[in-house]
């Protein structure tokens, strides 16, 4: 969407703009991405105009993030942005969205909808 994908804006568009949100951990990824101000204006820009809610993390995310991490560190070496963005949706009873079905398919209860741009 930032770089105004028309397949990635058709897809953020079939939600109702007061459902879409996202998790601080990736908003957090997206700001590190930024290679200058033009990017980070736009970044910025973006989610003023896509969505409702930055996403917190509470004790009980990082808690559930921390089980999670504790049951999969071994077998499947999640990255720790990735486990932190699925306990929040999991926290929040909410699908996640992602290009990335590897990243998470293993993890037991979440909700995966995989977006192809």
């Amino acid at each position: 969407m930032l770089r105004k994908h028309p397949a990635a804006l058709r897809f953020a568009e079939r939600y109702d703009p007061a459902e879409r949100c996202i998790s601080a951990v990736s908003h957090l990824e997206l700001l590190y991405g930024c290679r200058n101000r033009t990017e980070l204006r736009d970044l910025e820009e973006l989610f003023a105009d896509w969505f409702t809610e930055v996403v917190p993390l509470t004790p009980r995310v990082t808690e559930s993030a921390r089980e999670l991490m504790k049951e999969f560190v071994l077998a499947r070496r999640p990255d720790i942005g990735d486990v932190l963005i699925a306990a929040t949706a999991l926290d929040r009873s909410e699908t996640l969205t992602t290009c990335n079905r590897k990243h998470f398919e293993f993890i037991p209860g979440l909700e995966i909808e995989i977006f192809r741009p």
